[in-house]
């Protein structure tokens, strides 16, 4: 720690969540299928599904590819939609300018839409269908990310069986993916003293109670430095700054209800 600086509180920051691209952390889990939605934009598709459990990063993933390409052909909308109408408006407000048939006005354009649509396990079916429609058009093509669990399925079978040219799946990392991801956003704050105190014994720990799940664990991590900095503002020398006692972890976990007291 430098110049009693408490370094705590900057940590304790840096993982709130976030929903700027910038923020994205490569780690094997995740890197691959980035690389893999970026090379198939370049393919023809109707659909490309991102699926995984919530918190495991599709939302930041659709960002960074969304970021990456750099493209004014490439939409993202990364809120859901409830209705069909708002739906059709912002699409053809974003497209166009103005509200127009998007089905017909894609019949009479020489223009390939992407549109990447994030939270789409809320749409019901009558979006869906629009959606598909869209796509047939061969004007519209889209990569919808949603959540794993049997509804989804259900979706996935009746509206893009047919019309999916690849799914990616993203999972929780392992608990040395963890310690990647966890060390990579402390050294990119230039919290260095903290990172090397983030050992495999406690990442271990951590993993254990958020099941490498990233938005548990950005959450599990900002009460972790939060109570921290209450101790070193209130009781410094209970705070061991070069390792982080696993006592703490522990009290982070019982304020989440992870582990009973």
């Amino acid at each position: 720690m430098h110049n009693n600086e408490n370094i705590y509180k900057a940590a304790k920051e840096i993982f709130y969540e976030s929903s700027d691209p910038k923020d994205f952390v490569a780690i094997d889990s995740n890197i691959v299928q980035l690389e893999s939605l970026k090379s198939s934009i370049a393919d023809r598709f109707k659909f490309i599904l991102l699926t995984g459990e919530p918190g495991v990063g599709k939302s930041m993933l659709l960002r960074r590819a969304h970021y990456e390409l750099g493209n004014d052909e490439i939409m993202l909308i990364d809120h859901p939609f409830f209705s069909l109408q708002e739906l059709q408006k912002e699409l053809s407000q974003r497209l166009f300018g103005k509200e127009v048939d998007l089905l017909q006005t894609a019949k009479e354009s020489q223009k390939v839409f992407t549109i990447f649509l994030d939270e789409v396990q809320l749409y019901g079916d009558e979006l869906l269908e629009y959606l598909r429609l869209l796509s047939d058009t061969q004007r519209f093509r889209f990569v919808l990310a949603l959540h794993t669990d049997k509804q989804s399925e259900k979706l996935q079978q009746k509206h893009f069986s047919t019309r999916t040219y690849k799914t990616l799946h993203l999972t929780p990392p392992n608990w040395q993916e963890l310690q990647i991801y966890i060390q990579k956003k402390l050294l990119h704050a230039s919290l260095n003293d903290i990172a090397r105190g983030i050992d495999a014994k406690r990442t271990k720990k951590i993993h254990h109670f958020t099941k490498g799940n990233l938005r548990q664990t950005d959450k599990f991590l900002a009460t972790l430095f939060d109570i921290l900095d209450f101790f070193y503002t209130n009781y410094p020398s209970k705070i061991d700054t070069q390792k982080i006692p696993v006592k703490y972890i522990e009290m982070s976990a019982i304020h989440l209800g992870l582990l009973r007291a």
